[in-house]
């Protein structure tokens, strides 16, 4: 299997404060951090997490899907094959990151491993 785990799902909110308080009160949950230098505020859910993003008027909904993979190399060339495009590999902090071009209006599909 070529992916292991959903990591995070990204979501752009226009106020943040209000909507963490929204997702305190109807499902229980705490963030962890601070969301510091556009960094999104994360929700932890089991092993996954919800992470808000302040939009500042430019929508609201996801915007981002992470998903974590064995082997970020790997998956590049199953996307390309099945002709999907994709950006370079970037390094992030520990994270090898894979991003996959945008289709349909979705937000970013970010597919990431933590290989050195």
């Amino acid at each position: 299997m070529l992916l292991k785990a959903l990591e995070r799902i990204d979501v752009a909110v226009t106020e943040l404060e209000p909507a963490l308080a929204t997702y305190r009160r109807n499902f229980g949950l705490q963030p962890r951090g601070q969301g510091r230098d556009g960094e999104p505020v994360l929700l932890p859910i089991g092993e996954s997490a919800i992470g808000l993003v302040a939009a500042a008027g430019a929508g609201q909904g996801m915007v981002g899907l992470w998903l974590l993979a064995d082997d970020v190399t790997q998956v590049r060339a199953a996307l390309a094959q099945a002709g999907f495009s994709c950006g370079p590999i970037r390094r992030q902090g520990a994270m090898r990151v894979l991003e996959v071009d945008r289709t349909c209006g979705q937000g970013a599909i970010f597919i990431f491993d933590r290989r050195a």
